[in-house]
């Protein structure tokens, strides 16, 4: 009977109304389905986008990095090449200046040999001249010192100064000499031939005469015997004193020669020692140009590999780092995509919760809006039945029963 009573009040809009919410909320817990599968399929695009694209990127930065990587190589080929090429060139121009270097001073050395060895000749020479024209006056002077020094002797023996039997000797020597026989036997021949024309050879007188004249012309010819002697030792004395002068002179002559060969053979020396100094000098002075010369190249090699290395790292740093910057610019631009899909899906869900909402609002409204109604209705009937019993109660109080007042 309340049910009866509750659909007349109402008039079934209640009912009407939940059916109406009940429809609109299912159709927005399709299209909330239909958001989160719309953004489930907008991620996996987005991730298969973003995976390609990082792909992509890491292929282009692998090849890029190759490409450094190849001409790193080909740069540091090129610096080995020039660098042997350099030490090739230092190593020829070095044993161009020690091949030099060796020939002067072999010229050098021949030089000097060759100088010292004239200079020795000479010397050898001008000695043998000296010592001939010594040897060939000695041998003029030689005979007449000799006689002087015979001379001496036979004077010093006649003197006794060299005993009694070289005296002996001498004074033999000086009785058996012809010149003084011959003017003895003649002197006394005349005497004797002189006496006979007389006609008294024998007599006392004569024998005396004779004997006088004998003692006389012996101590007249050693008188003379000893003069030719000593005439014959000053000569000697002279010839010795032109030999010792000459002797002086050649060894003042040797002395000078030798001094002037010293002088000239250190003054070839010195000269080539000075020689050799300067081209010592200047080949030190060649070699350091040289090692300067390749230093300097090789620095310039070694630099501009350097800076072409520099430059290929940065390059590659580079395109690491614009890798890394598109990398950041993809993940930001889908991070970007994916926070804008998910915005538009939370944007579409509250939308259909909100119109689930407002059917149920407008559900809960219409009901009230039925029982708002089904009261006046009721009160209406009331007025009209009020003092109508009906088993005892009246249809007022029955149906504020039936409504639940």
């Amino acid at each position: 009977m309340a049910s009866f009573f509750g659909d007349i009040l109402t008039g079934g809009a209640e009912s009407a109304a939940k059916g109406a919410a009940a429809a609109q909320g299912r159709a927005a817990d399709k299209q909330l389905k239909q958001t989160k599968k719309f953004k489930k399929q907008s991620r996996k695009d987005i991730s298969r986008a973003q995976t390609g694209s990082l792909s992509s990127l890491d292929t282009a930065q692998t090849e890029a990095l190759q490409f450094r990587e190849q001409a790193g190589e080909t740069l540091t080929n090129a610096e080995q090449q020039a660098l042997a090429q350099y030490d090739t060139a230092q190593q020829g121009a070095l044993g161009a200046i020690d091949q030099g270097t060796s020939q002067a001073i072999g010229a050098y050395d021949a030089g000097e040999t060759a100088g010292v060895n004239a200079l020795s000749a000479a010397n050898t020479q001008a000695r043998s001249d000296l010592q001939g024209g010594f040897d060939q006056a000695s041998g003029y002077l030689d005979p007449y010192a000799q006689t002087g020094i015979d001379a001496n002797e036979e004077m010093a023996a006649l003197q006794g100064l060299r005993g009694p039997e070289a005296q002996a000797a001498a004074r033999e020597r000086f009785q058996t000499d012809p010149g003084y026989k011959f003017r003895l036997e003649e002197g006394l021949a005349a005497t004797e031939r002189l006496r006979n024309a007389q006609g008294g050879l024998y007599a006392g007188g004569t024998l005396k005469e004779l004997n006088d004249y004998a003692q006389g012309q012996a101590s007249q010819e050693y008188g003379n015997y000893y003069d030719r002697f000593g005439n014959l030792s000053s000569q000697g004395l002279q010839a010795s004193g032109q030999l010792a002068t000459l002797a002086q002179q050649l060894g003042v002559n040797l002395a000078e020669l030798q001094a002037r060969y010293g002088e000239n053979a250190a003054q070839i020396l010195t000269d080539m020692a000075k020689q050799r100094g300067v081209t010592f000098a200047n080949a030190g002075t060649n070699r350091a140009g040289v090692f300067s010369d390749f230093g300097q190249l090789r620095g310039a090699a070694n630099l501009s590999t350097g800076a072409n290395r520099a430059n290929v790292l940065t390059g590659a740093a580079g395109d690491v780092m614009n890798t890394g910057q598109s990398k950041a610019n993809s993940l930001l631009g889908f991070s970007g995509q994916r926070q804008t899909a998910n915005t538009n899906a939370l944007t579409q869900g509250n939308a259909a919760i909100g119109a689930a909402g407002d059917a149920t609002a407008a559900g809960i409204v219409g009901a009230a809006n039925a029982r708002g109604q089904g009261i006046g209705n009721a009160l209406t009937l009331g007025s009209t039945l009020l003092t109508a019993p009906l088993g005892g109660s009246s249809l007022l109080a029955r149906g504020s029963r039936a409504l639940g007042f």
